[in-house]
């Protein structure tokens, strides 16, 4: 087995507040020696044949030592979030389960975008169905540590479904200075699609950003959810304040 550095939640111009081509998403990708992006395009204006456009860029600007995933970021019912990293296809659905179910059926990784825009109220339903939780998202949540909140999510997900997986997404929509390094360090065997997908599925990887790290399976006790819940405490008022000026 080996390990693979790479990030996830990436939108191109294929979505309508994506910058970038995938080209130059691969670019960065390996100028920052990301083995793997994947991409989540907003669903919005998407189609089929938009989809058959993205999955065949997505093969051409891939490498050897860079993989460049397909994915489409599906809006739901109550404008929720659900990630389907992998797809190769697209479903014009609003209904969160179903595009869950076509997620799964595509072989993709199903999981809830960042939950802090929801207020980390989640349906029962959905958290039992989906693959994971983003309780990292570099946009919504800064670079430095998770949300302790999502934490809380997770582990109530957990009581129901107890595979409900952890994942760090960086909600990249442009590339510049303040890239968030936010990434994942994926176990697995080869560096190609179906190894990389599988092993998101089965939670083979480390959400990180170079300091702070979670496992996707971990089950963060109170010692080491701590530090976590005071970087929270004394994070939020400075990313406040930035925000406001920056």
């Amino acid at each position: 087995m080996k390990n693979f550095k790479g990030i996830i939640h990436v939108h191109s111009n294929y979505s309508y507040d994506g910058k970038h081509s995938i080209d130059e998403i691969a670019a960065f990708a390996r100028q920052r020696s990301y083995a793997f992006v994947g991409m989540s395009e907003h669903s919005d204006t998407l189609d089929s044949d938009k989809v058959a456009r993205l999955r065949e860029e997505c093969q051409k600007a891939s490498t050897a030592d860079c993989l460049i995933i397909p994915g489409i970021e599906f809006t739901c019912l109550g404008n929720l979030h659900l990630i389907g990293l992998g797809v190769q296809d697209y479903d014009s659905s609003k209904d969160p389960l179903v595009i869950n179910d076509f997620i799964q059926q595509q072989g993709g990784v199903a999981i809830i975008a960042h939950p802090k825009r929801y207020h980390y109220q989640i349906s029962e339903g959905l958290l039992t169905a989906v693959n994971g939780v983003e309780i990292w998202n570099a946009g919504y949540d800064g670079r430095f540590v998770p949300n302790d909140q999502s934490l809380k999510l997770l582990k109530s997900g957990r009581e129901r479904q107890k595979a409900l997986l952890a994942f760090g997404g960086q909600d990249l929509h442009q590339i510049d200075l303040r890239h968030r390094q936010v990434h994942l360090k994926i176990h697995c065997d080869r560096l190609v699609s179906d190894a990389v997908i599988g092993s998101m599925r089965d939670g083979n990887f480390v959400i990180s950003n170079g300091y702070v790290s979670v496992g996707a399976k971990a089950r963060l006790h109170f010692l080491k959810a701590l530090p976590i819940y005071l970087g929270n405490r004394l994070y939020a008022p400075v990313k406040n304040l930035r925000d406001r000026f920056v």
